[in-house]
């Protein structure tokens, strides 16, 4: 069982699931992040050391994600829900 962010971090952090996650999201045609990076950019810089950048976060216990965008959508009665993500599904 993991227990806290350590365990969580030391659980995400191995190279191969990180590779795996990269890879799987590429093939999904993933969005970029919150930061706008996209996949093109991040092969420029090169994938290796993005994920060791990454890797290196998350057992440093240094990374800090950033916040969630919203989108406020309308619903009955004139109230909005919100939801955590920015993108409109067509």
């Amino acid at each position: 069982m993991l227990h806290g962010v350590s365990g969580v971090c030391t659980f995400t952090s191995a190279r191969w699931k990180l590779r795996t996650a990269f890879e799987r999201a590429k093939e999904n045609e993933g969005a970029p992040g919150i930061d706008g990076v996209t996949f093109e950019a991040i092969e420029e810089q090169g994938v290796e050391s993005f994920l060791e950048q990454i890797r290196n976060e998350l057992t440093q216990r240094t990374y800090k994600p950033m916040r969630a965008r919203k989108r406020e959508i309308p619903k009955d009665g004139g109230k909005n829900g919100v939801h955590p993500w920015a993108e409109t599904r067509s």
